[in-house]
């Protein structure tokens, strides 16, 4: 899927939820969305995979581009309606991610573990390689975030 479609639809789906996003925490449930597809189907969701590490997380260039004006503030601009059907697992990814606090979402993505913290280098936007993401969700639980 395209990684503007799966943002639109993300960022639909949690205003119609009241809990709209912004462009960090929707960087963030596009990479969880990710991890979960793979645990799902061992496929990833967004194709090509193009997830880059940034100093907050992983990041999709295109879609940060897209929405970095809001900055920090919740994107309540009405997006197109997007006519993706989503597991209902992953639409319960998006509704667990989305009521997070956002430095949750940044500490969950940066896990020692976890493919950012393979890829990030101080002032780089390495690109995470699919494989690393790919095996991160073999380690990916959304219970364990809130801890």
């Amino acid at each position: 899927m395209n990684p503007l479609t799966l943002a639109i639809f993300v960022i639909n789906h949690s205003q119609e939820n009241n809990s709209p996003v912004n462009n960090l925490e929707l960087q963030k449930i596009l990479y969880f969305l990710q991890l979960k597809n793979y645990q799902l189907t061992g496929s990833p969701l967004i194709v090509p995979d193009r997830f880059e590490a940034w100093e907050f997380g992983p990041v999709v260039r295109e879609v940060y581009v897209r929405y970095s004006y809001y900055g920090a503030s919740k994107i309540f601009m009405p997006q197109p309606q997007s006519h993706v059907r989503l597991d209902p697992a992953l639409v319960n990814t998006i509704d667990y991610w989305s009521h997070s606090k956002p430095w949750v979402m940044v500490n969950y993505s940066h896990r020692a573990e976890g493919a950012w913290k393979q890829y990030y280098q101080t002032g780089c936007k390495n690109p995470i390689p699919e494989q690393a993401v790919k095996n991160e969700a073999e380690i990916y639980h959304e219970v364990d975030a809130a801890a």
